[in-house]
């Protein structure tokens, strides 16, 4: 469901979705993976809010939480937005999650970006690792260990939260099908949000469906491509580069905008200003039907966030073979 708040809402000009329990998300916000230096953070997250992004999404594995609640406090003391106006995500660290440890980091990451709530928290992987008193990873050959707490007893935590009012909407990234199933057959709260990678490489439909046609609301990243393989670059790939030719657009809108016309929510991340603005401001405009079969026709498959380092847990959500590419 894409809506458009009415005049009274605080995101009254912001699309927006409305997840299952009512909670409105919007439509658009920003990425900050790889955003550590507090410098560059505030830069990005000023840029985005004076913009119109309402949404900023980050994760412990970022290790950025304090830093964006230090820029996020500069900014509400501004005047500008309040709080409330501000959805903010985060997400479970993989090591991090038995019951007692999943407490700790919520209140961890509840300090660390300076808020009473989290519209939105999430568990970041189905997978989970061993850690020592320290929250350090323990390690066996130089590997992680494998931690077989049951995925539904940290999504109690999460349940418990969210019952009280710290959490208004809860949700899980990077889970696949039959994850996604178990969680939510046993999950007394069912979950609200799936977050999960898909781009014209990886269009990740059966997961992304199947979370549709329970009425979880999907948001995705890696939209435009990926540091962590720079060297394939989805805005050169001819097909987008010729639709943003004929629309006049960037690639990089190109790409967007075909995620939204999806139905998925978006997170592109960005600490340049001119892509920031270009982000939210150039997507006011809508593909026509054979250029959407044109995208979705694309071939070739490649994951470009694959988290190796959880190959061999018997929760590792992925096929082997699904995540080598066959560039």
């Amino acid at each position: 469901m894409f809506c458009c708040a009415d005049k009274n809402n605080i995101m009254s000009s912001i699309p927006y979705v409305k997840l299952s329990n009512g909670v409105k998300q919007p439509k658009v916000g920003l990425g900050t993976f790889m955003l550590t230096d507090k410098s560059v953070v505030k830069n990005a997250v000023f840029t985005a809010l004076d913009n119109g992004y309402r949404l900023i999404d980050t994760a412990t594995m970022y290790d950025n939480e304090e830093q964006l609640g230090e820029v996020l406090d500069d900014y509400f003391a501004t005047k500008k937005l309040r709080r409330s106006e501000v959805f903010i995500t985060s997400k479970l660290l993989y090591y991090h999650m038995t019951p007692e440890w999943t407490e700790k980091m919520i209140k961890e990451s509840l300090k660390k970006l300076k808020t009473a709530y989290l519209d939105m928290y999430m568990i970041h992987l189905p997978f989970s690792f061993k850690c020592d008193k320290a929250g350090q990873p323990q390690l066996k050959n130089k590997k992680p260990i494998h931690d077989t707490t049951p995925i539904i007893d940290t999504w109690r935590v999460l349940e418990k939260y969210y019952k009280t009012g710290v959490f208004r909407a809860i949700g899980i990234a990077n889970f696949n099908k039959s994850q996604l199933q178990y969680i939510w057959n046993e999950a007394t709260v069912k979950p609200h949000c799936l977050q999960v990678e898909s781009h014209i490489f990886w269009p990740n439909r059966e997961i992304i469906d199947y979370a549709k046609c329970l009425g979880l609301t999907v948001t995705t990243y890696g939209n435009l491509g990926s540091q962590v393989q720079p060297e394939i670059k989805l805005m050169d790939v001819d097909v987008v580069r010729k639709l943003a030719e004929k629309y006049r657009k960037t690639a990089a809108q190109i790409l967007l905008i075909h995620q939204i016309e999806l139905g998925y929510c978006i997170i592109p991340k960005s600490q340049n200003p001119t892509r920031i603005k270009e982000n939210i401001n150039g997507i006011d405009f809508e593909l026509s039907p054979g250029d959407v079969k044109k995208l979705d026709k694309i071939k070739d498959r490649i994951k470009f966030y694959r988290f190796e380092d959880g190959i061999g847990h018997p929760e590792y959500p992925w096929p082997l073979m699904q995540v080598q590419s066959n560039l």
